[in-house]
């Protein structure tokens, strides 16, 4: 029970993060044989990316039922080893 707690933690953590939109904003590098005017034409938005990264963070359904079922079976393993 435990371990299944854990990995359910892990599972929470990892659906939160994914929501963070911590990979926004990535710079994008001149491509070889890519002129001038067509790296520019491609360039991001710092508007929208900056509109993302102020979001605030949103936890999903997965993420927070993970969170508190992990927590319970961690619980639950420490009161009956005891």
């Amino acid at each position: 029970m435990f371990l299944s707690g854990l990995v359910l933690i892990c599972i929470s953590v990892i659906d939160i993060l994914l929501g963070a939109h911590l990979m926004a904003g990535w710079f994008r590098h001149k491509k070889k044989g890519e002129t001038d005017a067509e790296y520019r034409k491609n360039k991001l938005d710092l508007k929208k990316v900056a509109e993302l990264k102020n979001k605030p963070v949103q936890i999903h359904r997965i993420g927070s039922s993970g969170l508190i079922l992990g927590l319970t079976y961690i619980i639950l393993a420490i009161i009956i080893t005891l």
